[in-house]
């Protein structure tokens, strides 16, 4: 059995990070954002989602597929 070692090198030299997909997400129409404060959830939910809302962040990654970090 061979001893245990130290990876020496960097294993991931060679590697390419894949291009992620583009984003073809659009944004809601007046009338879904309507029917989003119409929902029956808690009023945690709909103040979450009223800040997302106003703050016009995005719910994952910017453009480029940087992340962003929302601070209230």
């Amino acid at each position: 059995m061979a001893a245990a070692s130290w990876i020496a090198g960097d294993p991931t030299i060679g590697i390419e990070r894949r291009p992620a997909p583009p984003d073809r997400t659009k944004a809601l129409s007046e009338n879904q954002i309507a029917a989003l404060w119409c929902l029956d959830v808690s009023p945690r939910k709909k103040t979450c989602w009223k800040m997302l809302y106003e703050s016009a962040a995005r719910a994952d990654t910017a453009k480029g597929g940087a992340t962003e970090w929302i601070h209230w």
